[in-house]
């Protein structure tokens, strides 16, 4: 019975890192083409970035971009079927 009491915590005390590991996840970068904003930081979708390379450039490692729907190209010369972001 106190194996069982020690486990349930044990497991209790797992789920508690776990959650909070979660909620310090990062919010996601926001792009929008549409985007007119005097200083986009890509924190809410009034301030995103309409260019998507500089979203990217602005993210962690393992933070997330969302992208609105529109069409993004990558700037920079003359874009061509092998260019990327």
């Amino acid at each position: 019975m106190k194996m069982k009491i020690i486990i349930f915590r044990l497991f209790a005390f797992l789920g508690l890192l776990n959650s909070s590991s979660m909620a310090m996840a990062q919010s996601p970068i926001l792009v929008d083409d549409d985007s007119t904003a005097p200083m986009p930081n890509g924190a809410t979708w009034a301030t995103a970035f309409a260019d998507l390379q500089d979203a990217i450039d602005n993210a962690s490692s393992s933070q997330e971009v969302w992208i609105a729907r529109g069409e993004y190209r990558p700037v920079g010369g003359t874009p061509t079927r092998a260019s990327t972001f």
